[in-house]
């Protein structure tokens, strides 16, 4: 499921789509997303080992930089849901952002599949929201839309209000951003299972630990006996 969001960083605000992939772990940004959006990272204390869902190394190698931005979630009608997010520079495949099962653990959407819709309504006290129970439509599957940096206006705010950026820039993001970087991230590796999702993994577990059977494990003993007859008679011809 994806939707669009609004990065707000030190340079500026990016509009990005996001891919919210319960076959992932952590909250990750692509590196090359955000150097072609100017999209500022620090790095962390210790570099973290990325695996891609059959077990091999993610080919963009360890993860050494994060991402400190305050994310906006938009629906139609001008509801909000914003948060602070430390996003984990990694090699994604061209997603532009990664939501993973620590980010869904945190905020426990409800997602209907049938209207392709994400509901917050257990989120965390981190969270700012315009009411307790936000809901935005998720995008179709059906084009690429080009993201692009942009200035940023507050939905809620109406036109004539002639707001500063810090208002959306606000100062708890300002007091949460100055404070001291990540030090030891408490995942010891990132999974990403952008490339496949916890069923295909274990389906191909379980199709490596296939082995040819002899057809009489395979064929039931009855079937065996009744048809032994004629087995018989073909082998001898």
């Amino acid at each position: 499921m994806r939707i669009n969001v609004h990065l707000k960083h030190r340079k500026g605000t990016t509009e990005a789509k996001v891919l919210i992939d319960s076959g992932a772990e952590g909250l990750l940004i692509d590196k090359q997303f955000c150097f072609n959006n100017d999209i500022p990272t620090q790095k962390i204390d210790r570099p973290i080992p990325v695996f891609n869902v059959d077990g091999t190394a993610n080919e963009g190698g360890q993860i050494t930089d994060k991402v400190c931005v305050l994310m906006r979630i938009t629906n139609k009608e001008g509801d909000y849901h914003d948060e602070q997010c430390e996003l984990l520079a990694a090699n994604l495949g061209g997603e532009n952002v990664i939501l993973g099962t620590d980010w869904l653990h945190e905020h426990n959407p409800q997602i209907n599949w049938v209207k392709n819709s994400l509901t917050f309504s257990n989120c965390a006290t981190t969270c700012l929201i315009s009411r307790p129970k936000f809901t935005v439509q998720a995008l179709l599957p059906i084009r690429q839309r080009k993201n692009r940096t942009i200035g940023y206006s507050r939905i809620e705010d109406s036109p004539e209000e002639d707001e500063s950026e810090d208002t959306f820039f606000s100062k708890f993001y300002e007091e949460w951003y100055y404070q001291n970087p990540l030090e030891v991230h408490p995942l010891e590796a990132i999974h990403i299972g952008s490339i496949g999702n916890k069923s295909q993994q274990l389906a191909e577990e379980a199709n490596k630990a296939k082995t040819e059977r002899p057809s009489k494990e395979i064929v039931p003993a009855y079937v065996l006996k009744q048809f032994a007859k004629i087995f018989s008679q073909e082998a001898s011809q």
